[in-house]
């Protein structure tokens, strides 16, 4: 039996294309040998975890009721029906804004939004607006360059410096790991920026070990040190602002930014001059896009790509998101955007809002490809927030912590049972097709098949059109680089070639085409005596944020990860049990000493269900980010207590 095509749908950079079969009771999913991504392997998520949760006891088979003896079976007549009236009845009553839809990223593909085009079309409902991940350097992006757009991999080999800024790659971007080997091989110079010593670090030419949520002064400091030497004039009549930008960093001294950063007046120029000498491609994470500055920390590291003359060549570039792809599809006539006026609330403080809202309150709450009730900050206020909704209702393929507390629970399918494309990355621009190779699981339906059969029920223009022909309207666009449908089937597409260069003409989607120089303060960490450490929460090698943690030997606690220095401080040991407590909430948990933890830096990778207890959202911070509506879970302030 030959493989079919299939993807990954997990929110990932890699974003991996898949072939799969069924050779007699065993189901093989390997990497696809010709995605210039993938190039043959996988991560264990991708390789077993997706299958094993598939064909897992623990599916979601039929629709489920609760009742007052827990979640009983129903059938989709009657859940349909159920659904249908609540919506009426609120829309009738309170309006559409009544309704909430909560949606993340859990489950990729084109498709899956489909459910925005019945929402849509009931007048626009409120949704969250921003990010638990990328928001706020998102927003930084946009308004520097115009719209966020990433260079090839391939494109690594033509740096002389690669400089991985918040990232790791080992754990969370596998398949840059082989580019930056073979640019090592090349003799070109890896830089690696972060808080911790990560798997990544050890792999460097040079690692600048930098204090917390202050990865926008170490820019500044950088780009001091470039101003002090002049600027080309061609650069600097291709910009904005930079008599703004020249005053804000006129505001430190050298000695104050080596000072506020950890790193030393020496280093911060062997830095500098790396990025003037050669050049030098940025590659930014995530982990720091959660701090109350992560905005304006991205737009100074932007200026200083520009600056440095590393935008708009090959082997430069600032490698944050790629909307390229995700520009040209034919949203509108899938999802009737224009037909809606909807509400939004910001992703982090989504459950606060849900508590205060008033005209209209919301009164009905739909959540797909998300798991908010462990995912979002503020575990208390969360809970507290979805059991004050009247009626909650979850799709989902197992149970999760959302699940267990909505009213009625709707079956979907896997990746492996549906037709769909992948075209999420945000680093690369390959497009996977999605072959259906087995039938779902008891009564799983995909989720745009529900909707229709509402809008049909509620008379809304919703037609019944098959998989096929919904993609074929939204990658219609996609056709003048010789990207459909067919092609898909074949193999995984890019509708642009490995050597295009973003910017390479200098001419930017901005107001006025030109690049927009760091204009704003940015927010300066301060320490608080009462809590004195900061709580990161990165997620696992082999999890995502909720995902497949019951795949990991979670032990009874949660394991909290402290520099030695921290824990002679503190006098705590390996082993032992503590209570970190925040202004939020106070969790327990194991603790593990380990050399590659900042000593400020309180390390516990998130997602833990609430099943096991103490997940680590009890006690993070639930505050916005300077712009985007990013999270600010980094910056959770804390301390320690045996």
């Amino acid at each position: 039996m030959t493989y079919s095509r299939s993807a990954c749908p997990l929110d990932c950079w890699d974003a991996c294309g898949f072939q799969v079969k069924k050779d007699g009771a065993d189901f093989i999913v390997r990497g696809d040998p010709n995605h210039p991504v993938t190039r043959g392997f996988l991560c264990r998520k991708g390789q077993s975890f997706l299958i094993e949760r598939a064909f897992s006891a623990d599916r979601i088979r039929t629709p489920l009721l609760k009742t007052k003896s827990g979640h009983t079976p129903v059938s989709w007549d009657d859940a349909l029906a159920l659904f249908a009236e609540k919506i009426e009845d609120t829309v009738s009553t309170y309006g559409p804004k009544a309704i909430a839809h909560y949606y993340d990223s859990g489950a990729g593909g084109l498709l899956k939004s489909l459910e925005h085009r019945f929402f849509n079309l009931l007048g626009g409902v409120t949704e969250p607006v921003g990010s638990l991940c990328w928001a706020a350097g998102l927003a930084a992006v946009k308004n520097d360059f115009g719209r966020p757009l990433c260079h090839h991999p391939q494109d690594i080999l033509n740096s002389d410096t690669i400089v991985i800024w918040g990232r790791n790659v080992t754990e969370t971007n596998i398949h840059l790991l082989p580019f930056l080997l073979e640019a090592q091989k090349m003799q070109k110079k890896l830089v690696v920026i972060d808080p911790n010593l990560t798997e990544i670090a050890k792999k460097a030419d040079l690692y600048i070990q930098i204090e917390p949520a202050t990865d926008g002064f170490l820019a500044l400091a950088l780009i001091k040190i470039l101003m002090e030497k002049s600027i080309p004039g061609d650069l600097l009549a291709r910009c904005n602002n930079y008599e703004d930008l020249s005053v804000i960093a006129g505001r430190y001294t050298s000695e104050a930014l080596a000072d506020i950063t950890g790193v030393s007046r020496d280093r911060l120029h062997e830095l500098a001059s790396l990025f003037s000498a050669g050049k030098t491609t940025i590659y930014l994470g995530y982990g720091m896009q959660r701090y109350y500055n992560s905005g304006n920390s991205i737009r100074a590291i932007n200026s200083l790509a520009y600056l440095s003359g590393n935008v708009g060549i090959a082997g430069g570039g600032v490698n944050y998101a790629d909307s390229f792809v995700s520009g040209l599809i034919n949203k509108n006539a899938l999802f009737l955007q224009h037909t809606a006026k909807r509400r939004y609330f910001p992703k982090p403080r989504f459950a606060e809002h849900l508590l205060q809202a008033a005209e209209p309150p919301v009164k009905l709450l739909y959540v797909s490809r998300a798991n908010p009730v462990v995912t979002l900050p503020n575990t208390a206020r969360t809970i507290h927030a979805f059991s004050a909704v009247n009626f909650v209702v979850c799709s989902d393929t197992v149970h999760t912590d959302t699940t267990q507390m909505a009213d009625l629970v709707l079956p979907a399918t896997t990746c492996f049972e549906e037709e769909d494309v992948i075209f999420t990355s945000m680093w690369h621009r390959y497009i996977n097709y999605i072959t259906p190779v087995m039938e779902p699981r008891g009564e799983a339906r995909p989720e745009w098949q529900v909707f229709t059969a509402l809008a049909e029920q509620l008379g809304l223009d919703f037609p019944a059109r098959t998989a096929r022909e919904w993609l074929a309207i939204a990658l219609e666009p996609l056709k003048e680089f010789s990207v459909d449908l067919d092609g898909l089937q074949h193999k995984s597409l890019s509708p642009t070639p490995e050597t295009d260069i973003p910017w390479s003409e200098l001419i930017f989607d901005t107001a006025n085409g030109k690049f927009n120089l760091l204009n704003e303060d940015i927010l300066l960490y301060r320490e608080k005596n009462e809590f004195p450490y900061l709580f990161m929460t990165p997620h696992p090698k082999d999890a995502i944020h909720s995902q497949f943690q019951d795949r990991l030997d979670l032990g009874t606690l949660p394991v909290i990860y402290i520099n030695p220095k921290l824990a002679e401080k503190e006098k705590i040991a390996t082993g032992d049990t503590v209570a970190i407590i925040s202004e939020t909430g106070r969790l327990e948990g194991e603790i593990s000493v380990a050399d590659w933890v900042h000593r400020k830096v309180l390390f516990s990778y998130e997602g833990r269900p609430l099943k096991y207890g103490n997940t680590q959202n009890i006690i993070t911070d639930d505050g916005l980010t300077d712009i985007g509506n990013g999270t600010t879970m980094y910056q959770t302030y804390c301390r320690i207590q045996k």
